[in-house]
Parts: C-alpha cells; sequence; structure tokens
C-alpha cells in the first residue's frame, strides 16, 4: 500500500535527516513502468490518483503518481522505497533531494485518462 506525505514543515526536516530513497534516474523507460506497475494507489477526495512516468530533463525516467482532477493534473508524486511500502513524496519535496535541474518533465500515465 502506498500512502501521500502533505508538506509541512516538521515532514521536511524529518525527510532531512533521514533522506528518502526516491526511485528512478532509470536510463530506460521499461525498469519504471515495471517498477510503478507494483504501486498500489487509492484516490483521494480531493483528486483521482494514476500511475505514470516522468521523463527529466537529463533524459532519465521517473515513475510517478499523477493526482487528477478531471483530465488537469493537479500534484506529481515521486516514488520512495520504505521497508515494506511505497511511499508518494509531492514533488515540490522531492526536488529538495533531487534538484530543479531535472525540470522540465515530459509525463505519460499508463492508463487512459478521460
Amino acid at each position: 500500500m502506498s500512502k501521500v506525505i502533505n508538506k509541512d514543515e516538521k515532514l521536511l526536516s524529518e525527510l532531512k535527516e533521514n533522506p528518502p530513497k526516491i526511485i528512478g534516474k532509470y536510463k530506460k523507460k521499461g525498469w519504471a513502468i515495471n517498477l510503478i506497475k507494483k504501486v498500489e494507489l487509492s484516490d483521494t477526495k480531493d483528486e483521482k490518483l494514476v500511475k505514470g512516468l516522468l521523463q527529466a530533463n537529463d533524459d532519465t525516467y521517473y515513475p510517478a503518481v499523477l493526482g487528477l482532477s478531471g483530465s488537469e493534473v493537479v500534484g506529481i508524486y515521486f516514488v520512495s522505497e520504505e521497508k515494506e511500502y511505497f511511499q508518494l513524496i509531492p514533488q515540490q519535496i522531492a526536488l529538495e533531494f533531487l534538484g530543479n535541474d531535472l525540470l522540465p518533465f515530459k509525463y505519460w500515465t499508463l492508463e487512459e485518462v478521460e
């Protein structure tokens, strides 16, 4: 099961003390796709969550979860590996650890969005 981390200062300081293991920087799409297929999702009241793939500015790939409101992307979550589960980290927090040089991203969803 996955859980979404909400941004707050306490959480950010905890992650700085124990940095997340954000999954990605794959040179081939297939590796990112294989991993995101393992992540279990459940929608929130504010957004529908869909599995996706990000292609970073350096042509590497990251498995990701996209939060949608209708057909509009309202959130991007990177996948972090914990001991027994995957954690979803909002883009603004994940970029604190990955750096902004990965922007801009191209993205794909693994399922059709209506």
